[in-house]
């Protein structure tokens, strides 16, 4: 997991975003290496993006918004 944080604050430090979710087999815990590394894929997505298709079952949004773990949000101001 060790790992999976400092890509979190990496991503935090650069791109400034407003939430990190980390979804499927990693938030599960069931992922296993692929080859030498872990595979990691990003999905970006505005608020409204999200808001627009967070319940259609064809998309990534749906199960990371119901499964999915929080690793980030923006502190409230």
């Amino acid at each position: 997991m060790s790992e999976v944080l400092q890509i979190v604050g990496r991503i935090v430090e650069t791109a400034d975003p407003e939430r990190i979710i980390l979804f499927g087999s990693a938030a599960r815990g069931t992922m296993e290496p692929s080859g030498l590394w872990y595979a990691k894929d990003s999905v970006i997505a505005t608020p409204k993006e999200v808001e627009r298709y967070k319940d259609s079952p064809c998309l990534v949004f749906c199960p990371a918004l119901r499964e999915g773990i929080v690793l980030y949000d923006t502190p409230a101001a």
